[in-house]
């Protein structure tokens, strides 16, 4: 039977016999051996009358101390054994007979770049809008593939919604997801007709907003506003900073002329028409 196992040595105990052969162990002689070595043992049992019965026992002595070596991979955010940065850990453990157990853990962390989206996601009726996102740091090798289905760094969109994105470097794998809106074009005053009554007027694109840009039809001016001498239609293009555009038409008329008739001479409290 076996008696006990310790950190480097089993002992076994054989019975039924007078006396006791063992082919190893420390006491080979005895009932009660002990081993140190793994193996195939057996145990000739001989008792009073001479009559001999033999006897096999596999037998696995606990190491006194153990080394063990893990080379071990993950990715970026998992864990492995309680660590989750690259570098070598050395444990000392304890097996379940109180030997020494020393493990080394050689642990490479698969770093994964931050992924970022520009601010504001917009796009204008009509329009297409370029979806690009940034990696930090850009050195990573990575693969992308979209929600659309396409594998490319970055995507053109022409409808508002979310887009994800998953991003794989090797087998580690990060998705994360950028929503577009509608964006609002520029809002301008109304259309306006306006009367011509000096030698120049000064025309206003009538837009409110921030970092907005202009175009004028027919004088291909950029500025918010013009100065004309003439009478006709002229036409503001007013244009966000993510490309929705607005149009404004102001219409620029002749003053008409008044021409009063003779002179009249009227008597104190008395009243008289002016016609032109």
């Amino acid at each position: 039977k076996e008696d006990s196992k310790n950190c480097g040595s089993m002992t076994l105990t054989a019975s039924g016999g007078s006396t006791y052969k063992w082919n190893g162990g420390k006491n080979p002689n005895n009932a009660t051996n002990t081993f140190e070595t793994n193996g195939v043992y057996s145990v000739t049992a001989t008792d009073q009358n001479g009559c001999k019965a033999i006897a096999l026992k596999i037998v696995n002595v606990p190491p006194q101390s153990s080394k063990t070596t893990i080379n071990q991979t993950i990715c970026q955010g998992d864990t492995y054994a309680g660590y989750k940065v690259s570098g070598v850990y050395v444990d000392s453990l304890k097996t379940v007979y109180g030997c020494d157990s020393v493990r080394t853990l050689n642990l490479t962390v698969v770093p994964f770049p931050q992924i970022t989206f520009p601010t504001i996601n917009e796009i204008c009726n009509g329009k297409a809008l370029e979806i690009i996102p940034t990696l930090t740091p850009a050195s990573f090798p990575v693969t992308y593939k979209w929600s659309t289905g396409e594998t490319t760094e970055k995507i053109s969109v022409t409808k508002t919604g979310a887009y994800e994105l998953t991003v794989q470097n090797g087998t580690c794998t990060a998705k994360t997801s950028v929503t577009v809106t509608a964006g609002k074009p520029p809002e301008l005053k109304p259309n306006e007709t306006i009367c011509l009554n000096s030698s120049t007027i000064q025309l206003e694109a009538g837009a409110s907003g921030n970092n907005l840009s202009y175009l004028w039809t027919p004088t291909n001016a950029t500025g918010s506003t013009i100065n004309v001498t003439q009478t006709g239609t002229y036409q503001v293009k007013v244009t966000s900073p993510i490309g929705c555009e607005s149009t404004r038409i102001l219409t620029v008329v002749a003053s008409p002329q008044l021409e009063l008739g003779s002179d009249k001479n009227i008597c104190e409290g008395e009243s008289v028409d002016l016609l032109p």
